[in-house]
C-alpha cells in the first residue's frame, strides 16, 4: 500500500510539472502549480489539495479567477495526453475566455490553447478579437437572422469574420479614449463648459430645446489646452473620424489660429481632409470662446471686474470690442458672470452667435455621422457579396 501511495505522489508530481511548464511557455514564468495528495492513507480519498505559488503558497481558491482558469487551461493537455495514449483525441469545448482573465493574461491563454490544439481539438466561443484565429477557415461566426433563429457562417476573409466583434462591440480605435458616439474636442475645460452649459439652458427653451440634436447628443472633451489638442489630432484623429463623427473646436485667438493652421498643413501633406466647417470649426475671428457672447456683456465684465483681464478694455474706431485675453485663474469666474447674465435675459438677446457657431458644429456631426453609416453599410454589402462569390 505504502509503495502504491508513493506512485501516486510521483505521478501527481509529474502532472504538476507539467502544468507549471504549460504556464511557463505561455509567459507566466513566476508561480508553480502543486497537486498534493495527504500524508495519511486515511485521507488518501477525496483529500487531494491544488495550490499554486507566486510570491507565496496558497490554495488555488485563494487566487485571481485568471491564474485560475490559467492552471485549469494548462492541465487539459496533460489529461489530453494521456487520452491521445489511449487512442482517443480530446475535444474541449471553452465558452468566452476573455470573460475570466485580465486583458494582460490573453496573450497567455492563447498560447496555452495553441499548445493544446497539438493533442486535442479546441472549440472557443468568443467575443474578443484576441481568441479570433488567425486563419478564416478556422472561423465560424454565429448570428440571429430577423426571425431569430441562430444560423452559422463562413467568411473568406478574417476581417469580414470578425465585422460583427468590431461593430457591435466597438473594437475600434475611439473606444480607447472612451468615445462611443459623436464628439466634439475643445481646447480646455471652460469651452466645454460654456458649450455644454448653453446647451442646458436652451433645453429649457421651447424655440430651441429641440434644435442641435447631434451636438446635444454628442461627449464634448477637452484637452487642457490648444497645444495638447492639437497633439492629440496629429496622433489620433486619422483613426478616429473613421469610426466617429468627431468635430474638433479652436477659438479664434492667436494660439487658436497658429495650432490650427499647422494642423491644416499636417493633414494636407498627409491627404487627410481637415476642412473648416466640416471637420474644425473656428469660433469669432481673434476672439477665444468668451467671445461668442454679446460685446455689452464682454463690456460690462471688464468694467465690473478689470482685475479677470490681462490689459484693459479696448474698442475699435466703430467702438466693437476688440480681442482680450482672460487671465487663467479668472476664467471660471467669467464663465459664472456670463451665464448669470444668460439666466436672467431672454435668450434671444444674447444667443445668435451662439446659435451660428451651434448650427455649424449640429450640421457637420449630423453630415459625418451619414457618411460613416453609408460606408459601413457599402462595406457589409461588399463583404457579403464577396463571401456569397467565395460559397
Amino acid at each position: 500500500m505504502k509503495t502504491s501511495v508513493q506512485v501516486i505522489h510521483d505521478k501527481l508530481l509529474e502532472v504538476s510539472e507539467k502544468i507549471t511548464n504549460e504556464m511557463i511557455l505561455s509567459g507566466i514564468d513566476d508561480c508553480s502549480f502543486m497537486i498534493k495528495a495527504p500524508p495519511s492513507l486515511d485521507e488518501l480519498f477525496g483529500r487531494f489539495e491544488v495550490s499554486i505559488k507566486d510570491t507565496i503558497e496558497n490554495v488555488i481558491s485563494s487566487k485571481g479567477m485568471g491564474l485560475q482558469c490559467l492552471s485549469l487551461f494548462s492541465s487539459f493537455k496533460s489529461i489530453s495526453e494521456r487520452k491521445l495514449t489511449l487512442g482517443k483525441k480530446t475535444i474541449w469545448m471553452v465558452e468566452e475566455p476573455e470573460s475570466f482573465l485580465h486583458p494582460s493574461l490573453g496573450r497567455s491563454c492563447n498560447h496555452i490553447f495553441k499548445s493544446l490544439m497539438d493533442v486535442a481539438y479546441v472549440l472557443i466561443t468568443t467575443h474578443s478579437l484576441s481568441f479570433v484565429s488567425d486563419e478564416p477557415s478556422k472561423i465560424i461566426e454565429l448570428y440571429k437572422d430577423d426571425a431569430g433563429v441562430t444560423k452559422d457562417k463562413k467568411h473568406e476573409k478574417r476581417f469580414n469574420a470578425v465585422a460583427s466583434i468590431r461593430e457591435n462591440l466597438g473594437v475600434r480605435f475611439s473606444d480607447f479614449f472612451n468615445i462611443s458616439s459623436s464628439a466634439v474636442f475643445v481646447e480646455g475645460i471652460t469651452d466645454k463648459q460654456y458649450i455644454e452649459s448653453i446647451l442646458k439652458l436652451t433645453s429649457e427653451d421651447d424655440e430651441f430645446k429641440n434644435r442641435w440634436p447631434f451636438l446635444r447628443s454628442a461627449k464634448v472633451d477637452e484637452f487642457g489646452g490648444v497645444s495638447q489638442l492639437g497633439g492629440f489630432l496629429k496622433g489620433c484623429y486619422e483613426f478616429i473620424s473613421k469610426d466617429v463623427p468627431v468635430i474638433s473646436v479652436f477659438d479664434g485667438d492667436e494660439a487658436g489660429v497658429k495650432e490650427r493652421t499647422r494642423l491644416q498643413s499636417y493633414f494636407g501633406k498627409k491627404q487627410i481632409r481637415f476642412e473648416s466647417n466640416k471637420d474644425y470649426i473656428s469660433v469669432r475671428s481673434g476672439f477665444a470662446i468668451e467671445g461668442l457672447f454679446p460685446d455689452d456683456f464682454i463690456s460690462d465684465a471688464m468694467e465690473t471686474h478689470p482685475s479677470w483681464f490681462i490689459g484693459g478694455k479696448s474698442v475699435d474706431a466703430d467702438d466693437v470690442i476688440e480681442p482680450f485675453k482672460v487671465q487663467d485663474n479668472k476664467k471660471t469666474n467669467l464663465l459664472n458672470f456670463f451665464l448669470e447674465k444668460c439666466r436672467v435675459q431672454p435668450i434671444c438677446g444674447w444667443i445668435s452667435r451662439w446659435e451660428k457657431v451651434f448650427n455649424v458644429i449640429d450640421s457637420a456631426l449630423r453630415d459625418k455621422s451619414e457618411s460613416i453609416t453609408n460606408k459601413k453599410r457599402t462595406e457589409d454589402i461588399s463583404g457579403n457579396t464577396s463571401d456569397h462569390q467565395a460559397a
